[in-house]
């Protein structure tokens, strides 16, 4: 085109524009189009308050059906998940109308139009990065289940390790999918806050401003940066896993949740105990590929047939040891490791037990029942004021 017929092009539209823009701020106009915004406006929030009234109702129809029949089963039925599902839809649909109620307040305003496309549109942006996350977040979890598996599937691992990869792949599984999800969530983050007007215009400084703020949240949370990264050692280097019973600084529980910051452990209460990944100062796990436990026999410091108990305590291990009912909790049958000690209250006879993982005090019970009955009926006196081992 040449000079003067692009110039005529652009005159005669910014005549069509001016001729709009007066249109418009015309009194009537205004009003017109105040009405029209009014009526939509009430009818967006006729349908907001009947979808939030249906979502409300059913989501206490839900609530009834789970208490009436999910305590005694224990088990969500096909038509309870449908119904969670619509009411997710529901609750988006809520919000969709709201965002609409905001855009169409704006777009009444004059000159407003392209700001309330972005009321609009800017949502819709947001919803489609989250769900390119979350099918992003599925692939990463489908990538880590698969890896995972070959590295529990491996045949060349002993026997005796197969159930402790097993325990580690639920428990590594479970983190993985929280560092991903966690992952995720600070992407999204970091891609709305670029689409904030005015973010991607800032200055030099005002980035390395920003980065000194990180800089000093990273030192005040860095209790919270300790934990995680203990917690991350601990499932690595297999220190624990859930099914564990373990130790930590004198506290005896189950691992119930190994988490990103804590670990929840349930003692034989039925305490929840909360330990701080990075503050174990002495960890006992007593169920790792295997357990065992010392059963000790005090004996009276008078007993002169010290040969004839420890014979006792041989046969009877023995019989212990070829027993159908306990012979498949244990790895090794029962040892006499003799005499332990000798004080003035007590000579104390030790028996080791070598178990399964986990069956060390179930079976630790029953034998140290059969030894004090098979002295008993032989007449071997146990001794005084000794305390009952602990069991």
């Amino acid at each position: 085109m040449s000079r003067g017929a692009l110039a005529e092009r652009w005159r005669q539209m910014l005549q069509r524009r001016l001729r709009h823009a007066r249109f418009t701020e015309q009194s009537s106009q205004i009003s017109l189009r105040l009405k029209i915004t009014l009526i939509g406006e009430l009818v967006l929030a006729g349908t907001s308050a009947a979808t939030l009234a249906l979502w409300v109702r059913l989501r206490r129809r839900l609530q009834r059906r789970i208490d009436s029949e999910g305590q005694a089963s224990g088990i969500v039925s096909p038509g309870d998940r449908w119904l969670q599902r619509l009411l997710r839809l529901l609750f988006i649909a809520v919000l969709a109308q709201l965002v609409v109620m905001a855009g169409l307040a704006v777009a009444a305003v004059p000159g407003q139009i392209p700001l309330a496309i972005t009321v609009l549109v800017q949502p819709l942006a947001i919803l489609f990065k989250v769900a390119l996350l979350g099918l992003l977040a599925a692939a990463l979890r489908w990538l880590a289940r698969f890896v995972l598996r070959q590295w529990v599937s491996n045949l060349a691992v002993p026997l005796e390790e197969r159930a402790r990869r097993q325990q580690r792949y639920l428990n590594l599984r479970q983190a993985s999918h929280r560092l991903i999800d966690l992952g995720c969530i600070a992407v999204l983050v970091v891609l709305v806050l670029a689409d904030v007007p005015g973010i991607r215009e800032l200055t030099l400084g005002a980035w390395l401003a920003g980065g000194a703020l990180l800089g000093g949240l990273a030192i005040a949370f860095q209790g919270l940066l300790r934990d995680g990264v203990a917690g991350l050692v601990a499932l690595l280097d297999d220190h624990y896993a859930v099914g564990d019973v373990v130790e930590v600084n004198g506290v005896v529980g189950e691992v119930v949740d190994v988490g990103l910051l804590v670990t929840e452990l349930r003692t034989s209460d039925q305490r929840a105990v909360q330990v701080a990944n990075s503050s174990p100062q002495q960890l006992i796990n007593h169920t790792k590929i295997r357990s065992g436990a010392e059963v000790l026999i005090p004996l009276s410091p008078q007993h002169h047939q010290l040969e004839q108990a420890l014979a006792v305590l041989i046969e009877r291990c023995e019989s212990f040891g070829q027993d159908t009912l306990w012979k498949g909790k244990l790895l090794a049958p029962p040892w006499v490791r003799g005499v332990k000690q000798v004080t003035p209250q007590a000579i104390e006879l030790s028996v080791v037990l070598t178990t399964r993982a986990g069956q060390q005090w179930e079976v630790q019970r029953a034998l140290l029942r059969r030894l004090v009955v098979a002295l008993q009926e032989q007449g071997i006196a146990l001794a005084n004021g000794t305390t009952t081992p602990n069991l």
